[in-house]
């Protein structure tokens, strides 16, 4: 369930120096069951969950929904009132691009649906392949509080022209092969089993490790570290604002206290869960890696993400990938250990 979760967070600390320490720092300590009131973690009681074939044709027709698409008219090349196209959009701040600002989406002209109506009135007339240009005021009730009320501008592009309607895919073994680098629809039917059951794993062992949580008790947070994190991210969005001329509130939204309360609740979760982890470790497993173990366990996180294991290393620091390690292991003994109900 874990074993990318802690590399993830590491890796996105170690752009920053303050912040490396904040998510490195709970591994540093002698004795982590100084800060925490450790309850029952063998035994835990988990509900099973088995895949059956409703489950199966459900994922199934979330596939065939995934992959449902317009296909685009070849004899229109400029958009008129009524049309669905497709566009892809840049949006800048301060004639800055912003992250989360740019992609694309199907639209259909003049509806009034779109949440900036100046686009869908941009496009009329609009060739496809050409790019326009609008400002747009973000509404009151946007869903990122930051930019409410912020101006911005579009760069919109027509990608094409297409019919109203989706056309949804056969499973068939043309699709399997496109979308999803399969041979046959027999290894599909395997993929999909595998792909559910990996599923319900991750939910059970989710559920075996909220339940060694909620017995353990928090007797108080080492050093500061809760502030600390809180801190270094609103730092960090400090940063990032500034880069399109904006306040951090673009990210956090306008009510700092809310988003404090919030960041305060994320990081004494993550904390607590870290210090639970180090705490049976030390008692059941104990922290020492060896290579072999350490080579099989890179190798697995490799094939999870999807590069080579230079490129995992290259990444991540290798107190980090052992992090990872440990979490797996503790996983793993509270998964063995556990009841199903």
């Amino acid at each position: 369930m874990l074993l990318l979760v802690s590399l993830m967070l590491c890796g996105c600390s170690a752009e920053n120096e303050g912040e490396a320490d904040i998510f490195n720092y709970i591994r540093t300590l002698e004795n982590p069951e100084e800060y925490i009131m450790i309850g029952s973690y063998k035994g835990v009681k988990v509900d099973e969950i088995s895949v059956n074939d409703a489950d199966i044709a459900e994922y199934k027709a979330e596939l065939q929904s995934k992959y449902a698409y317009y296909k685009p008219l070849t004899d229109r090349t400029e958009v008129s009132v009524g049309d669905n196209v497709h566009i892809s959009y840049v949006s800048y701040l301060n004639n800055v691009a912003f992250e989360g600002g740019s992609g694309s989406c199907d639209l259909t002209v003049g509806d009034g649906t779109f949440i900036f109506p100046s686009v869908e009135s941009s496009l009329i007339g609009a060739k496809v392949g050409s790019t326009v240009g609008t400002a747009v005021t973000v509404p009151d009730d946007y869903f990122s509080t930051g930019l409410r009320g912020k101006t911005l501008t579009m760069k919109i592009t027509v990608d094409r022209i297409q019919e109203k309607e989706k056309t949804v895919p056969e499973l068939d073994a043309t699709f399997v092969k496109e979308h999803l680098g399969l041979d046959s629809l027999e290894a599909f039917e395997d993929y999909v089993k595998k792909t559910l059951d990996a599923k319900a794993m991750d939910e059970m062992m989710t559920s075996a490790w909220k339940a060694v949580l909620a017995n353990c008790e928090m007797i108080r947070y080492p050093d500061g570290i809760v502030e600390k994190y809180v801190d270094a991210m609103y730092a960090h969005y400090t940063e990032e604002a500034a880069k399109y001329g904006a306040k951090p509130e673009i990210f956090i939204g306008s009510d700092k206290d809310a988003w404090v309360k919030d960041a305060t609740a994320y990081a004494e979760d993550y904390y607590k869960s870290e210090i639970a982890m180090y705490c049976i470790l030390d008692r059941e497993i104990g922290r020492n890696v060896s290579d072999k173990e350490y080579k099989k366990r890179l190798a697995e996180y490799a094939e999870d993400l999807g590069v080579s294991v230079d490129e995992v290393e290259k990444n991540y620091e290798k107190d980090e990938i052992i992090t990872s390690i440990h979490w797996d292991k503790v996983m793993e003994f509270i998964w063995e250990n556990r009841v199903i109900s």
